[in-house]
């Protein structure tokens, strides 16, 4: 992420883009400072700061800006500058229920589409495998001696038998698909395609020409202390 104006936030950002490196913004940066962000290019908007991370040691230079879990007071702000400013965006998350929610609130309101988070990118993940597989269900102790059998077991609390299974955007499959390929990956899945197979989509997103929408905000649990948006630009 860039900026062209002449406020504190503008230079931060400018600085924080010549370095190459994150920077986190604040209510306080956006609404008393309001920068005038670059639309040279789009931005992939995400929901973990590990995308960053990752975006950071694969040397990705388009921006990339980090919700940090749903969307909170200064997401919504920053996304509604984006937008008046015409950036293009793209938004990509968790495939579960909370990454959809974010996904549905960023399109609704912006006009942001997803990316990644199809039934095609399901599929390829599944086929490549998991990065873990969780636990079983910890059983009801019927007594002090009886522990049931699986058969026995509430099958709304069997976590092994959810036939939706969650989706991290960190597994590999995913973060190849959204930032290019990575050569040194220590840990390939067995079922991943040869680097040479794997392309990368182009972010592209239709013209933003609305106005600011109102914000509205939620939270999930972030190891950061405040609300955050990052770029590896």
């Amino acid at each position: 992420m860039n900026a062209t104006g002449n406020g504190p936030t503008d230079r931060a950002l400018r600085l924080a883009h010549e370095d190459q490196r994150p920077t986190h913004l604040t209510l306080h940066d956006l609404t008393l400072y309001p920068p005038i962000l670059d639309r040279a290019k789009p931005w992939l908007v995400v929901e973990n700061p590990s995308v960053v991370h990752e975006a950071l040691m694969r040397g990705v230079r388009s921006p990339i800006v980090c919700t940090s879990g749903t969307l909170t007071a200064v997401d919504h702000v920053l996304l509604g500058l984006a937008r008046t400013r015409g950036i293009p965006m793209e938004y990509s998350g968790d495939i579960d229920t909370g990454g959809r929610n974010i996904a549905s609130a960023a399109h609704r309101r912006y006009d942001v589409p997803s990316r990644e988070m199809d039934s095609d990118t399901r599929r390829a993940v599944l086929a490549a495998g998991a990065l873990s597989e969780g636990p079983a269900p910890v059983p009801t102790l019927a007594g002090p001696s009886y522990t049931p059998l699986a058969d026995d077991r509430d099958p709304s609390a069997a976590r092994a038998g959810n036939a939706e299974p969650v989706i991290f955007q960190e597994h590999p499959t995913v973060l190849d698909r959204l930032l290019g390929p990575d050569p040194e990956d220590p840990l390939p899945l067995p079922g991943s395609q040869p680097i040479g197979c794997i392309t990368s989509k182009p972010v592209h997103a239709p013209d933003h020409k609305g106005a600011l929408a109102s914000p509205q905000s939620k939270r999930r649990d972030s190891p950061l202390p405040h609300d955050s948006a990052a770029t590896p630009t």
